[in-house]
């Protein structure tokens, strides 16, 4: 994952490297056509002074001869040669050895005509010039120190400015990040005077509070249709426990009523486990003591020891540091109830569950063929197997319970062992 300033900054620190690396060549492409314009008329300026001076003297022909030996022995920058004809000026580019540092270097020259004592004259100034490689270098060095300290003054201008003015938005996320539906307080958003922020809060603020409204109404409704469900549930049960104490039934309607009870114990188990849920989310079980994990444990193994002769298993508890925790006793058996019936119930029979406790940390362990459905897991209804009838509620309730008291608890599948881990620290 990357931050949103750290995205839009790392395009523009692309661009400006594109940038740069695209001036480099134009600063020389300009600076060597303002070199070379400069060297040109440098070089005019000489020339037409080297020819004033000449017209000016009044040489003999042997005089002049001598002189022009002797000029080009002294001024090795410049060449004064006798030739047949005029012609237009000329400037050109050489690569040639320097008398002083005998390395090869870049002379731009320019050659003029002139007539002096009735004869030809040709006049070659040529002006060192700055190699291009060294040119290049020097503006390539010169950009990058430039890049690098404008990119790290970006960077430090950046962190601060994404921290002062993303400040506002960050402590609206923290806000958001740390609010629990299951609580009744309404977030309180940082007051901010950028017009964007303050909407987003705004916003925020009226969708929660909706939220909270409807979940409130729904939790309500939940935990009345459940007490109001109680009584004629009550009454089908011992209507249909009357029939079956009637003589005169046939096979085919005791079949008939032995079916409608099964289904009303299914529809029983299903209204308490939401008018449980219902209490769990409205802080009905606000009582705690400190409470010994290991002993609740055995005691309900003791009260379902039952169900598991009758699948024929065997439970191994191992147990190591202190046990005892400070909780809700209703809700932490109830959370125990439903790991080790959901941990027998998903068991082969003449296997063997593995119960750990460490401290504050539990694992129940059971064999399995298949990993159950964990995008259903804790789901309210939600089918995590589908060879194994339940109602859906027991994870619902045992995820519920964690979120009441900040619990951990995770699920894996490793080596054909189901896997359920709850961390009460």
């Amino acid at each position: 994952m990357i931050r949103l300033l750290d995205k839009s900054f790392k395009v523009f620190m692309w661009y400006a490297g594109i940038v740069l690396a695209c001036s480099i060549p134009a600063y020389y492409a300009i600076v060597d056509y303002i070199w070379q314009t400069e060297l040109k008329e440098h070089n005019t300026i000489v020339s037409e002074e080297i020819k004033n001076n000449l017209q000016s003297q009044n040489f003999s022909d042997s005089v002049l001869n001598k002189s022009v030996a002797l000029w080009n022995q002294l001024q090795p920058s410049s060449h004064l040669r006798e030739v047949t004809e005029l012609k237009s000026d000329s400037t050109y580019n050489i690569y040639r050895k320097n008398n002083f540092s005998k390395k090869e270097e870049r002379f731009q020259g320019l050659t003029t005509y002139f007539q002096l004592k009735g004869k030809k004259f040709a006049l070659s100034v040529e002006t060192n010039m700055e190699e291009s490689h060294e040119t290049i270098l020097g503006l390539a060095l010169v950009s990058l120190i430039f890049f690098v300290l404008l990119l790290i003054g970006l960077i430090i201008l950046n962190r601060r400015l994404s921290d002062k003015i993303w400040q506002p938005f960050n402590s609206s996320i923290k806000t958001i990040q740390e609010f629990d539906l299951n609580r009744h307080d309404l977030p309180v958003f940082e007051e901010t005077d950028i017009v964007e922020f303050e909407t987003l809060n705004t916003r925020l603020e009226h969708l929660i509070k909706a939220n909270i409204n409807s979940f409130e109404q729904q939790k309500q409704f939940v935990e009345n249709a459940s007490h109001e469900l109680q009584t004629p549930l009550a009454v089908i049960q011992s209507k249909l426990d009357l029939f079956l104490q009637e003589a005169a039934l046939s096979k085919r309607q005791s079949e008939i009523i032995d079916q409608a009870q099964n289904a009303l114990g299914k529809a029983n188990r299903i209204n308490r486990n939401m008018l449980l849920l219902a209490k769990i989310e409205n802080n009905h079980f606000e009582d705690r003591e400190w409470i010994d994990l290991k002993e609740l444990l055995q005691e309900n193994l003791e009260m379902m020891n039952s169900f598991i002769e009758a699948k024929r298993l065997s439970v191994a508890l191992s147990c190591s540091g202190i046990t005892k925790i400070k909780t809700n006793s209703t809700l932490l058996e109830i959370l125990l109830s439903n790991l080790l019936t959901n941990a027998i119930r998903y068991s082969e029979e003449n296997s063997k569950i593995d119960i750990q406790i460490s401290g504050h940390y539990l694992m129940i362990s059971n064999p399995g063929t298949q990993a159950l459905k964990q995008e259903h897991l804790f789901q309210r209804f939600g089918r995590v197997n589908n060879e194994t009838p339940a109602t859906g509620l027991g994870l619902a309730i045992i995820h519920q319970v964690c979120l009441q008291f900040k619990w951990d608890i995770t699920y894996a599948f490793e080596a054909c062992q189901h896997k359920f881990s709850v961390n009460f620290s």
